[in-house]
């Protein structure tokens, strides 16, 4: 046997737990017979671990001494590509040497390559500690005094697999703890304020008109150690609620349809883009709603045939619009939109085997909310008044710098807002307010009908945060015109997700800069007012002043003319 320093040993130790997937090792006082090592923060059943002794230590003193466990003989010359073809004792000190003389990096290179050699043996090697899986306090075994190396056989959900050696020699228990190196995802939304011409940064929730195609974007990163892997998959899931749209330039999803770039750097080839129907299982806010996939089947042969390098935590962007629909839902609840990513979490996965060993991250949502405007026609006591059309207007700023009014959706016609006609003339932004009846009866409006609550009532579903006008375009038989109603809606949504709580919780209801356009929920609501007939002038007004003026006229020349008349009987 080949007898080593204590403190030997322990340097061994400490860079193989180091360089191989586990960190914040401790250990006992020096210790006969058997040892325990704990995976401290193995938790959940999901995680297991099978354990190899691929040297056996024991102790003596100061000293110990390590000898190879035979069964692993042909292992362990594969990964230190040493001969060991001499005697025992020879070959246990040309081992012992090799471990002695490692790096934390080189230990590391040693690690993957002895787990590659056991897992590629045929018959198959048993392992010397059977599977144990996480629990309460850790997943934990207990066995002789060795050199052991640790593969992790099954992780949960958002997990990589990793190996590590613990050396236990002279230990009464070793605690290690996992060194988690997973990817992640994230989710954003941009908001448009069509008004303001003004877009967002990148955020949680946003608000948006029907038939606005709304951005998206995807950030995905890769594990540090992602140039350790032979082969490595990398595919975003992202779930549309039936209220979005993928837009699309062709029949199908083409990779073409999504901006794709790795660490800032465009990429077009080396992934698919599919798109498919919710499956039938989800309800709420996801039924009938649509999965976009953009999927690198080797993310690693991808960078490699577009020139571009991988350093590990590398961020991959996908960009996509989609257009919120006649589908979408008014008010708080909203039209969620969500993501995952499916990543590859097994290192030593050599390409070999129908399925590669994957993960997948916690979802990400975001949500897209959409209002509607509700104009009624009343008479001055607030009674329901038929026989008015209006129109709503929405002021876009910028270089467009013009007022648009909302089509609702009919016949071969899609919902949302257009230019007036050419014939109306709205000079600027502040004209509406003197919008003249004859200007207001050129554009097209919508008649009010009759609803449940009694009230006749036009309708505008899906509109957004901005600046607008109802316009009353057509005015009840026997009253005056009104003029135009304007008010601005501002959103008032959190832009981020609180903590721990439903994508819903970044609703709020919008805020109206008029008092008398009220809002509930998502529905934003104006009564317009009409009064009855031409208005007959009063008493002190300036009808009864001409009236004076035209009598004392009448008097004047009456007077004048009998004056004529008596002086031509005298002369």
């Amino acid at each position: 046997m080949k007898k080593v320093w204590k403190g030997f040993a322990a340097a061994v130790s400490a860079a193989a737990i180091a360089a191989t997937g586990f960190i914040g090792a401790s250990a006992a006082n020096a210790a006969e017979g058997d040892v325990t090592v704990t995976i401290t923060d193995a938790t959940s059943a999901d995680q297991k671990f099978v354990a190899y002794r691929v040297l056996d230590a024991t102790n003596n003193g100061e000293n110990y001494a390590y000898t190879i466990n035979t069964k692993y003989s042909e292992q362990l010359k594969t990964a230190t590509k040493l001969s060991l073809d001499g005697t025992p004792e020879a070959n246990n000190a040309a081992v012992t040497e090799y471990i002695g003389g490692l790096d934390a990096a080189e230990m590391k290179v040693f690690a993957d390559a002895l787990w590659i050699a056991i897992a590629n043996t045929m018959p198959a090697v048993d392992p010397d500690v059977t599977e144990f899986a996480g629990k309460t306090g850790g997943a934990s075994f207990s066995g002789p005094q060795g050199y052991y190396l640790i593969r992790q056989t099954g992780a949960g959900a958002n997990d990589a697999l990793s190996s590590v050696i613990v050396n236990t020699a002279g230990q009464d228990g070793v605690n290690v703890k996992l060194k988690k190196d997973v990817p992640t995802v994230e989710k954003k939304v941009q908001n448009v304020n069509d008004s303001s011409n003004t877009t967002s940064d990148w955020q949680d929730s946003a608000d948006h008109d029907v038939n606005d195609q709304v951005n998206f974007k995807l950030s995905g990163t890769t594990a540090s150690n992602v140039n350790d892997f032979k082969q490595y998959k990398f595919e975003f899931k992202d779930t549309m609620s039936a209220g979005l749209t993928f837009v699309q330039a062709g029949a199908t999803a083409a990779t073409t349809d999504v901006t794709v770039k790795i660490d800032g750097t465009p990429i077009t080839s080396g992934y698919t883009v599919t798109l498919a129907d919710v499956s039938s299982t989800p309800t709420g806010a996801y039924a009938g709603g649509k999965v976009l996939t953009v999927s690198f089947a080797d993310l690693l042969a991808a960078t490699k045939a577009a020139s571009i390098t991988l350093d590990g935590d590398d961020v991959v962007t996908v960009e996509y619009k989609a257009t919120l629909n006649e589908n979408a839902v008014i008010g708080s609840d909203g039209n969620p939109n969500k993501v995952n990513l499916t990543f590859a979490n097994d290192p030593h996965y050599n390409g070999a085997g129908a399925n590669q060993p994957t993960g997948v991250t916690p979802e990400d949502e975001v949500i897209v909310f959409t209002y509607e405007v509700n104009a009624d026609k009343v008479t001055s006591s607030n009674t329901p008044l038929e026989g008015a059309s209006f129109a709503l207007l929405k002021w876009f700023g910028g270089e467009e710098n013009v007022w648009k009014v909302y089509q609702h959706a009919a016949d071969g016609t899609a919902a949302g807002w257009v230019a007036l006609p050419s014939t109306v003339t709205i000079a600027n932004k502040d004209a509406i307010a003197t919008l003249p009846q004859t200007e207001a009866a050129k554009i097209p409006g919508t008649a009010t009908a009759k609803n449940k609550g009694g009230k006749w009532t036009v309708n505008f579903p899906r509109i957004d945060d901005g600046d607008y006008a109802i316009v009353e375009t057509v005015v009840p038989a026997g009253y005056n015109y009104a003029a135009p109603t304007q008010f601005t809606i501002t959103g008032a949504l959190v832009t981020t997700q609180p903590t721990g709580q439903p994508i819903t919780g970044t609703w709020g209801a919008p805020i109206t800069s008029n008092e008398d356009v009220t809002v509930s929920n998502g529905t934003i609501s104006a009564s317009i007012v009409n009064n009855a007939g031409n208005q007959l002038p009063s008493t002190g007004g300036m009808g009864t002043t001409i009236l004076y003026a035209a009598g004392a006229a009448i008097v004047l020349i009456a007077g004048i003319g009998l004056a004529v008349t008596l002086r031509r009987r005298q002369a």
